[in-house]
């Protein structure tokens, strides 16, 4: 019977109450919180699919080597008999479980898993991933906005002697500022985090920003980012999706940019939402999402601004990804 029952914990972030004001909210501003492309079980598998076809570790052909040895030096790095692992942003929770495979030959042990996402659907599904693998392993998903759960990890119980905070995936849809500090939050001197970038390949950052550009300029994103318009009864026939390449206005004193994707209102649309109605204008503007292209260099200047050092870093064959091994900076 246990089997077929997941307990998952709701942060207060995630209440319906709250969701269903910044749900309202982004309609409004016109512009959209990226994790209502997650908010269905729908958008969670249309991301999981485009993630399978278009990630730059599904494209790289040393994309298993380049995690083996990542996560083999991590476990290294970490010196610890047992350890908690917390994966922000858990997605499929696929990489989690490769990491636990790689214990078999040593001493240390996992004691407790928690995968975290803003998405209910993915938060099940990575735990279900490793359930399938480890059934013995004591595992607690958590649904939570990491923007606004700051007093997450004290629902967290410590039962090794150190975390491993992972973070795969996820630090392109967030301003530097915004996310940075959080995940410093989350580190204590005993801890480690690896994360992942997604890179401007090459030499050059601006023809890296170009040579990457068709990963979200194709008709599967199209399609998955209309599902959250189409949910309040936007169509195709009402305006049209446009994907560029943005400086970026947030962090104007650096080269870093974005790649943005902006629905361009057409005809008019008024739109009725949680008792509000919104009125889009032809040719308004509706940002739908962004993701930062860095490089290496980059990262390590904006980790080391917010309190974290790099330990060590590797980047896929394809340079359009980069593996994050870094701790706090404790003075």
């Amino acid at each position: 019977m246990a089997s077929h029952i997941e307990q998952v914990y709701f942060h207060a972030s995630q209440f319906p109450d709250r969701v269903t004001h910044e749900y309202t909210e982004s309609f409004i501003r016109r512009c959209i919180n990226h994790k209502f492309h997650y908010h269905t079980t729908r958008q969670s598998q249309q991301w999981l699919n485009l993630h399978n076809t278009y990630s730059p570790t599904q494209q790289s052909q040393g994309y298993h080597r380049a995690y083996e040895q990542c996560l083999h030096a991590t476990l290294d790095t970490l010196r610890q008999d047992r350890f908690d692992l917390i994966s922000l942003g858990c997605g499929g929770g696929e990489k989690e479980v490769l990491l636990h495979s790689l214990l078999a030959d040593r001493k240390a042990s996992m004691v407790n898993y928690y995968p975290v996402d803003v998405s209910h659907a993915l938060a099940i599904t990575a735990t279900r991933t490793m359930r399938r693998e480890y059934p013995d392993l004591h595992i607690q998903p958590m649904v939570c906005d990491l923007l606004h759960a700051d007093d997450l990890i004290s629902y967290m119980p410590r039962g090794g002697t150190a975390r491993l905070i992972t973070f795969f995936g996820m630090i392109p849809n967030f301003t530097p500022a915004t996310i940075l500090p959080i995940l410093n939050q989350f580190l204590s001197s005993e801890d480690l985090l690896l994360f992942s970038a997604n890179l401007a390949p090459g030499d050059s950052y601006t023809l890296g920003m170009e040579a990457v550009l068709p990963q979200y300029d194709n008709l599967p994103t199209r399609e998955w980012l209309m599902s959250v318009l189409r949910d309040v009864g936007i169509s195709k026939l009402d305006g049209d999706i446009t994907v560029t390449i943005n400086s970026d206005s947030a962090q104007p004193d650096t080269t870093l940019k974005k790649i943005a994707a902006y629905f361009t209102v057409r005809q008019p649309v008024r739109l009725a939402i949680n008792d509000q109605v919104i009125d889009w204008q032809p040719g308004e503007r509706v940002q739908l999402f962004f993701s930062y292209r860095y490089t290496t260099p980059l990262v390590k200047e904006y980790l080391d601004q917010h309190g974290i050092e790099v330990l060590n870093n590797w980047e896929f064959n394809n340079q359009e990804e980069g593996l994050y091994l870094c701790r706090k900076i404790c003075n």
